[in-house]
């Protein structure tokens, strides 16, 4: 249904009417740095569940910049663009490449990239394994034929819609392009890993630590990075049907994804229901419309494409770093601890002087507060908002 206008309580409507136009501007700065940073440290890491994880991280970042841009209009209407099919999207490559993460850890003991290499070239269920997870990656690069191919496109006309009353929002097009080209050069390399020969130790095993993939991120040797308990994989083997479902339900939700891209009609036919905010596109586009309708948004796909091949084939930014994020929880941890206990001697002196001042202090700023809200509803507005508005106002209330 259409809400041309919401009518909250005169209490509310002042503060929301007031706060709402500031998520935006919140929502785009967060989100453009989440969805690149996210990217960029995903490319610098070699475990494949780590690579995945960070890649999610972008994802959310993303998300959020999509909801972010719902505050610009298009044609009379919000600028949100399929946004449960952005959200499904996302799951149905990135649920498989966890479950391919895990199973290849139980089968061949490692998750960690360069001692994969040649995967691909073992046969049996390792080969499975190794080509789904190519199919999970080629859908995290969003190139054609798949859904997220799309859903990136829906991203883009947002972005570009929003710049024809925002130019500034051209810094976050530019985030969205080098987030598109990092994950295409981790597909590259994945794919290069995979497909590699390989080079055989005086161990007939895969190359590790010692014998790192030149073009892959790699760690070296480091007391510091010891080996986790859950990639020592000491349970013995599933045989005969067992070891397929391993791979069979990330080789379901992969078909979907690309069900998506190939033959949209079909994925509307399943999921099309879900979808609410079907401007710009009133069906799943197809290849073919993309191709033959060409703009902005789609150059900027192939520009993207491009840079992350270049970026995929060059030795750069191919040694493991450090996420600076995990010293942040410790320092946080101890912020809050340390903090907490200081905060607790100053107030819990044994004074009774003291808590008489502290709950008169607090009296009176609860006071100050009330009446200020009081003179702010002294008018009771009726804010107009739009189809998108409308919900969140109700959902804040």
């Amino acid at each position: 249904d259409r809400f041309d206008e919401v009518q909250v309580e005169p209490g509310l409507a002042p503060l929301l009417a007031a706060t709402l136009p500031l998520w935006s501007n919140l929502l785009l700065p967060i989100g453009g740095i989440t969805m690149l940073l996210g990217a960029y440290i995903a490319l610098r890491r070699s475990d494949l569940k780590q690579i995945f994880a960070y890649t999610t991280v972008s994802q959310l970042g993303l998300l959020m910049c999509m909801y972010g841009l719902a505050s610009w209009s298009y044609k009379g209407q919000p600028n949100l663009i399929w946004d449960i099919t952005q959200i499904l999207n996302h799951a149905l490559y990135k649920a498989p490449l966890f479950l391919l993460a895990g199973a290849i850890a139980h089968i061949v003991h490692t998750r960690e990239l360069p001692e994969l290499r040649g995967l691909a070239r073992c046969g049996g269920q390792k080969a499975i394994m190794a080509v789904l997870l190519i199919l999970g990656g080629y859908a995290l690069a969003a190139w054609p034929l798949t859904l997220s191919f799309t859903a990136k496109e829906m991203f883009l006309y947002q972005a570009w819609h929003a710049i024809e009353t925002a130019p500034s929002l051209w810094l976050l097009l530019i985030a969205a392009v080098a987030t598109a080209a990092l994950n295409a050069a981790i597909f590259i390399r994945l794919t290069r890993v995979l497909l590699a020969r390989p080079e055989l130790t005086a161990a007939h095993v895969a190359p590790g630590h010692d014998h790192p993939a030149e073009y892959v991120a790699h760690r070296a040797q480091h007391p510091l990075h010891p080996m986790a308990n859950e990639d020592v994989d000491v349970d013995a083997h599933e045989v005969n049907f067992w070891p397929a479902m391993l791979w069979i339900p990330a080789a379901l939700l992969i078909g979907i994804q690309y069900l998506g891209g190939i033959w949209p009609g079909g994925y509307e036919m399943l999921f099309g229901g879900l979808e609410r905010n079907r401007i710009y596109f009133d069906h799943l586009p197809t290849l073919w419309h993309a191709l033959t309708t060409p703009s902005v948004p789609l150059v900027c796909s192939a520009a993207a494409a491009l840079i992350g091949i270049v970026i995929g084939f060059l030795p750069v930014w191919t040694n493991v770093i450090g996420d600076v994020h995990d010293r942040l929880y410790p320092g946080f941890y101890r912020i809050v601890v340390e903090g907490g206990a200081k905060v607790f001697r100053l107030f819990q002196t044994g004074n009774i002087r003291t808590y008489i001042a502290i709950s008169t202090a607090m009296l009176i700023g609860l006071l100050i507060l009330a009446w200020i809200f009081a003179q702010a509803t002294a008018r009771p507005v009726k804010p107009k908002m739009g189809t998108f508005a409308a919900p969140h106002v109700s959902a804040l209330a």
